[in-house]
């Protein structure tokens, strides 16, 4: 898991819908990645969801709360 094809998914959501400005995409641990964007769950949160669960397939994707979210390996 890449954090810079992470990060390019996120930003092609987030100019989609007009929040381009902010994406921090970080590792946190060996198999976990936290994204930080402004894309709430309701407008393009559960389409980045997809699209990296789409790109990685043995990876989820979890909301954490407001507009972060986690991906990780189980």
């Amino acid at each position: 898991m890449r954090t810079d094809k992470i990060r390019a998914i996120a930003k092609k959501i987030s100019k989609k819908y007009g929040f381009e400005n902010f994406v921090f995409v970080e590792r946190i641990a060996k198999n976990k990645i936290q994204i930080r964007t402004e894309l709430p769950s309701y407008e393009g949160g559960y389409e980045l969801q997809e699209a990296i669960q789409k790109f990685y397939s043995d990876v989820i994707v979890e909301n954490q709360g407001g507009c972060v979210y986690i991906a990780y390996i189980p």
